[in-house]
């Protein structure tokens, strides 16, 4: 498994429109929808948020309403199968990770 981009996911407006990308120390990397991403999951800490463990899921997003929405599906549930989302709060840490 090999990360290509780790940071906080970041929104940029383009001359065609709002684009959601990954603020990498190297490289901004721009993510599409549909892209699989991990989120880094914060665990409370002796009332303190600290690290916890990468979720994987698909990133989407809603680019056309202002402001621009990043979405986390990430999951499904059993037995209804209904897919489990959740809005990604820009700055949250996103990696895109290949194998």
């Amino acid at each position: 498994m090999r990360i290509v981009a780790e940071g906080p996911i970041q929104v940029k407006e383009e001359l065609g429109g709002y684009r959601h990308y990954i603020n990498d120390p190297e490289n901004r990397y721009d993510i599409h929808c549909g892209t699989v991403i991990e989120l880094l999951q914060a665990t409370e800490r002796d009332e303190r948020l600290v690290k916890g463990d990468w979720i994987q899921g698909r990133y989407e997003g809603a680019l056309h309403k202002e402001p621009p929405q990043a979405y986390f599906h990430f999951a499904m549930a059993y037995p209804s199968g209904y897919e489990l989302s959740a809005p990604i709060p820009l700055g949250s840490i996103v990696r895109l990770v290949k194998d």
